[in-house]
């Protein structure tokens, strides 16, 4: 009898190191769920907070200059060149975002591209006046002030 109530005594010690596993493994996945979620709600602060700071840093004028492109094989940003799907609003966002303040349209069915990176406004100017109608049709240059 007593190796009888041995061998229950081990099933239920098993049982409940089993039983506790699952409790543990159940405590693991509420807090992890819990980590997720405050991850999300600093993540969406963060992008909230990087938004305003864009609104902050608006675009006092743009300028476009037909035939121009300044800075060549000097691309601040994605130096291959964005798609040329991209939009004018979604290209000026990224531009405001990287601090730069010249958006390069590589002709209609061209690329876009980043340049003047932290660049002042007035060389960047100057820049634009010795290069103005001397790329080819088609290449605008947009000029951001901000």
């Amino acid at each position: 009898m007593n190796t009888n109530f041995s061998a229950k005594a081990e099933r239920r010690k098993k049982k409940a190191e089993a039983d506790y596993k699952k409790a543990v493994e159940k405590e693991e996945a509420y807090y992890k769920k819990a980590a997720e979620k405050a991850y999300k709600k600093a993540e969406a602060e963060a992008e909230e907070k990087e938004k305003a700071a864009l609104a902050e840093k608006m675009i006092n004028k743009m300028t476009s200059f037909s035939n121009c492109d300044i800075l060549l094989h000097n691309n601040d940003v994605e130096v291959h060149g964005f798609e040329k799907t991209k939009s004018i609003g979604e290209m000026i966002d990224l531009a405001v975002k990287n601090d730069c303040r010249i958006i390069i349209k590589n002709g209609t069915k061209g690329k876009w591209y980043l340049k003047g990176k932290g660049k002042p406004i007035e060389y960047l100017k100057s820049k634009i006046d010795e290069r103005l109608g001397k790329s080819r049709d088609g290449v605008i240059c947009y000029l951001l002030e901000f």
